[in-house]
């Protein structure tokens, strides 16, 4: 879906992923909670 309700079936639309080694993936929970508390102590 295209966002504006029209099917788009995958026709003009492609997906690109990158998996990082399981290393780089062991940080993302604590970067992620880093980044959440920064966000929070803004509101």
């Amino acid at each position: 879906m295209g966002g504006r309700g029209e099917d788009n079936s995958g026709k003009t639309q492609m997906r690109l992923a990158l998996v990082a080694p399981e290393e780089e993936m062991a940080l993302v929970p604590g970067l992620f909670a880093e980044l959440f508390r920064g966000y929070e102590g803004q509101r």
